[in-house]
């Protein structure tokens, strides 16, 4: 978003969706709020990046995010891999800041669940072992 081309509105929310994006110019949803997401599913977000970074990373800086103003501002969504905060941030024009990153597939938990299983296999046949 350029300097040049603020982006207001009176009332409702304004979605700022992309892969890639930098906020040089402001954003003023007012009262309304502010929803910022990857475009594509299963991407992460770094808040305090200066950079984009790691591909398939949505970089947001500090001064980016101080460029919203807005009663909520709502990053990521269900489709959100995770949310990273890798510098400390302070958002001084939002009364609200929601993160909402995805809940892992369940063939994830399917292989987390076989791991533990695992784990206590494997510890409990050192303890037989250690006994005999």
């Amino acid at each position: 978003l350029n300097s040049g081309c603020p982006i207001t509105t009176t009332g409702g929310s304004i979605s700022l969706i992309a892969d890639s994006m930098s906020i040089v110019g402001t954003v003023n949803a007012a009262a309304g709020g502010v929803n910022v997401r990857n475009y594509s599913d299963a991407r992460y977000i770094d808040l305090g990046s200066t950079t984009d970074g790691a591909e398939g990373t949505l970089g947001l800086s500090n001064t980016e995010l101080n460029n919203i103003t807005a009663n909520t501002l709502n990053i990521g969504d269900a489709s959100t891999a995770a949310i990273n905060v890798s510098t400390s941030i302070a958002i001084n024009n939002v009364t609200t800041v929601s993160l909402t990153a995805g809940v892992p597939e369940p063939s994830t938990w399917a292989m987390m669940l076989v791991g533990f299983a695992g784990l206590a296999f494997t510890a409990r046949r050192k303890v037989r072992l250690q006994a005999a």
